[in-house]
């Protein structure tokens, strides 16, 4: 992340990217106090919110997920690499959770 322009925070949302899916949202609070309410705020989102995520954007939950992955199949065709990659992933992440979150 750092090597790619990202700060602190952002480094440390992406070193943290599960901790709230795999130890539960009740630990949001205690990230947000240990490395601050930014960091966390980054890593939560669909995991945390649910679909309701979804509502903060103009596309919707299928227009945002239609996006991303299009994004995402773009970027890997173009410009693979680890960065291309990290977005195929997380765009499958959001197609998954929230078709967990839909059933």
């Amino acid at each position: 992340m750092l090597e790619h322009g990202g700060d602190e925070e952002q480094a440390i949302a992406g070193l943290l990217h599960d901790a709230i899916e795999d130890v539960g949202a009740e630990q949001e609070a205690a990230i947000a106090a240990k490395f601050g309410p930014r960091a966390a705020a980054i890593m939560t989102g669909l995991r945390t919110l649910g679909p309701a995520m979804f509502d903060r954007f103009n596309g919707g939950q299928d227009g945002t997920i239609w996006y991303y992955s299009a994004l995402s199949d773009v970027f890997a065709r173009l410009l693979p690499g680890p960065l291309a990659t990290e977005l195929v992933s997380a765009a499958r992440d959001m197609k998954r959770l929230a078709d967990i979150g839909s059933a």
